[in-house]
């Protein structure tokens, strides 16, 4: 984490460069927090225009990258309830609701800072690490692993369709793709061109020609 003894990194809070030496904050700004619970001086803000305010949102296409105190990871650090939090966690939370407990909040675009709620995904710690090593384009069946934990089943179940086709950070396929691949398979075009053509296996563009494979796709 960023802002702790003998790192050299400065303090959590935005502007101040003393070094962060006091759980991240520097001697002033942690004092302040001692006092009011809050180092910043904004505790008086609402909580989500305190958070907003941290994040960069100028690219109405790109990344919301959080402007504050990071962690050593690279996410950003936010400060709520007497505690530091993921930023991007707590975009989720007010943009979705609360986050399952056991449940990962993962990132499409593979930007620790973004607290883009559209950039975010649910996930396990198991997809976590299957991104690490290739960011997980892998094709999978229509029940992602994701819901093999009983906290993500519940969820899935309570909101069906939300790791459909792309929404799904393993899709390799967008959806114009899928209605490419039916209409050229609909034309004569061959399972194996299909195939070499989108980079996926011959087993796949007939699922998804046949409609077994993206089903929600018309």
């Amino acid at each position: 984490m960023q802002g702790v003894p003998g790192s050299g990194r400065p303090c959590f809070v935005d502007g101040c460069d003393r070094a962060g030496d006091h759980r991240g904050w520097c001697a002033r700004h942690y004092r302040r927090w001692q006092r009011s619970g809050d180092p910043t001086g904004l505790k008086s803000l609402p909580v989500e225009e305190r958070f907003w305010s941290k994040v960069d949102r100028s690219d109405p296409d790109g990344c919301w990258p959080w402007k504050r105190g990071r962690f050593s990871q690279g996410y950003g650090a936010f400060y709520l309830n007497g505690r530091q939090h993921k930023a991007h966690r707590i975009a989720w939370t007010f943009t979705n609701g609360p986050i399952p407990d056991g449940v990962l909040v993962r990132h499409h675009c593979d930007n620790p800072p973004c607290c883009r709620p559209d950039h975010l995904l649910l996930g396990a710690h198991v997809d976590n690490t299957a991104d690490m090593d290739t960011r997980g384009r892998r094709v999978i069946g229509r029940t992602p692993p994701e819901v093999r934990t009983a906290a993500l089943r519940k969820f899935h179940d309570e909101h069906p369709g939300h790791w459909a086709g792309e929404r799904n950070g393993r899709a390799k396929l967008t959806t114009e793709q899928v209605v490419e691949i039916r209409q050229r398979r609909a034309a004569g075009v061959t399972l194996v061109e299909l195939a070499t053509t989108y980079g996926i296996t011959s087993a796949l563009v007939s699922r998804i020609a046949r409609r077994l494979a993206w089903t929600h796709v018309p």
